[in-house]
């Protein structure tokens, strides 16, 4: 997903964090970081008793080795909430999970609504959204990506925003919601 956001300049726009590079890691620093975890479950000091096991394979379907990507530290950022949503939040989201798509990324994991950062501005730049978390992703090559998939997502924020969140606030929302949902046209349909 990093390289198509990469390449399609998602994160030199702000939309996603920048990947500062990645780093592989070999069979011995994997089995040392699950060893990590399972001895802190274990000891109970840190997770609790029904944790599970967390697993991570060191080899990928494709036979690659696990890489890790270092990706941007991003200050005064906090994740997104019903209570920290205003209308131009919304649109700055919109505008960031569309910039996602247009990577031909779909982010497949906005279910928690916490895969999306608010960063405040400063220095007299504005407020910028950020997606991140992209280990659910999908990208062209996967079966189940495709415009309708692409579409379902935005739609789903875009419910979340206008359906729920905009009428508690304000009652005539809905109407708004119902017209530009069906104006609605992504430019990932073009590729599929």
């Amino acid at each position: 997903a990093y390289a198509h956001l990469t390449h399609y300049g998602a994160c030199v726009a702000g939309a996603v964090p920048q990947c500062l590079g990645w780093i592989e890691l070999s069979h011995k620093h994997v089995y040392d970081a699950i060893d990590m975890i399972r001895r802190t479950r274990d000891s109970g000091t840190l997770l609790p008793e029904d944790a599970g096991l967390a697993w991570v394979s060191p080899i990928f379907e494709d036979g690659s080795v696990a890489c890790a990507l270092i990706i941007e530290y991003i200050e005064d950022a906090e994740p997104m909430s019903r209570d920290n949503l205003t209308m131009a939040r919304m649109d700055l989201i919109l505008r960031a999970l569309a910039r996602v798509h247009n990577c031909y990324v779909q982010h497949d994991d906005l279910e928690n609504w916490n895969n999306v950062l608010i960063v405040r501005g400063r220095d007299g730049k504005p407020d910028r959204a950020v997606v991140n978390d992209f280990d659910h992703a999908m990208t062209p090559g996967n079966p189940y990506l495709g415009p309708r998939t692409v579409q379902a997502e935005f739609r789903t924020l875009w419910n979340f925003f206008y359906g729920e969140v905009v009428s508690q606030h304000h009652s005539s929302s809905r109407g708004a919601q119902a017209d530009y949902a069906s104006c609605l046209q992504l430019p990932m349909q073009r590729v599929y």
